[in-house]
């Protein structure tokens, strides 16, 4: 019995031990094939480019659909990018700003969204919102990320230390890291898993394309916020932009005219008083001109037709000089 539990220790160490090592080389093929490039939108938290972006859009899901970077870029004629996160705020674009910077040129200017959504104080979500975009990152707490996302539910400080655990629930992405593939094979445009260069993917859904999505035009939900507005990140921003002397421009990207007209005018207010203390450009693209359903698939998100007519809006701008340094 002595002798049979002997062996049986034997083998299940062994059999362990045999498995952590193929775990952790797995995990060395996931980090070189990772760590220069980007895999799934916005999983871009260690995306090097040899060629410096002159120009930077900055923001949560109302930066990342609404700006057509590529289309920005080549009518330009610059290089340029975006750096978002779906669902987040301030303070964790903040940090993946931070982390662009430590492996890639400086860029001559940032468009920092500014608007509630963004800098609201108490906009963090209870779970780990949007987890498989830091998957790459969470074993051994590579970039420095992982106390970021550490109060919130769904993030496992196990993860952290045991190899590949954290891909249980994602098999599709396991697989899509470990081999390499930039690309779903898909056609459809708006996939999730579509390789974009310039970082940025306009929707095509129009106004009551989705079900959960038919917010009503003419009276939308309350986009009152009752939370005050929390600077300290966009101070941090501001700061760093200052100390590498890098043009920062502030804008409040548009929303359907309707939810902004319902938009409490003190977040407003206070909004141009910040720029206008520390003498920032700061512009409000929100006018009657975005009174018009075809241009949005929900009240807060431009659909592909509206980015267009709003990356011209910024392309104008910025023509004029009026965002020069």
């Amino acid at each position: 019995m002595i002798n049979f539990i002997k062996r049986a220790s034997f083998y299940a160490f062994t059999f362990t031990f045999i498995t952590i090592i193929i775990a952790f080389i797995i995990e060395l093929i996931i980090y070189n094939n990772t760590k220069n490039d980007q895999y799934l939108l916005q999983a871009d938290w260690h995306i090097k480019h040899k060629k410096q972006n002159k120009i930077l859009f900055i923001g949560n899901s109302r930066t990342w659909v609404q700006v057509d970077v590529e289309f920005f870029s080549k009518k330009m004629k610059q290089k340029s990018y975006t750096i978002a996160q779906d669902g987040r705020n301030i303070k964790t674009l903040w940090y993946k700003l931070k982390k662009y910077l430590e492996i890639n040129h400086k860029p001559e200017k940032i468009f920092l969204q500014f608007d509630p959504t963004f800098i609201e104080a108490n906009l963090n979500f209870q779970t780990f919102y949007g987890k498989e975009n830091y998957l790459t990152y969470l074993f051994f707490d590579n970039l420095n990320i992982n106390k970021l996302f550490s109060n919130e539910s769904g993030f496992e400080k196990y993860e952290e230390y045991i190899p590949l655990i954290r891909y249980i629930n994602y098999h599709d992405l396991f697989i899509r890291h470990l081999m390499k593939r930039n690309h779903e094979n898909t056609s459809d445009f708006n996939t999730n898993y579509k390789y974009y260069t310039y970082g940025s993917c306009p929707k095509n859904y129009t106004w009551g394309q989705f079900p959960e999505w038919k917010c009503n035009w003419k009276n939308p939900e309350t986009f009152k916020y009752k939370k005050r507005l929390d600077f300290q990140w966009i101070d941090s921003v501001r700061i760093l932009c200052s100390k590498k002397s890098i043009n920062l421009i502030l804008i409040y990207p548009p929303q359907s005219y309707t939810s902004y007209k319902c938009q409490d005018k003190k977040f407003i207010i206070d909004l141009k008083q910040y720029s206008q203390k520390f003498k920032i450009d700061y512009i409000d693209f929100n006018s009657k001109q975005y009174n018009d359903s075809t241009l949005f698939y929900n009240h807060l998100h431009l659909n592909k037709k509206g980015s267009v007519i709003y990356t011209n809006q910024i392309i104008d701008l910025i023509n004029s000089s009026k965002f020069n340094p």
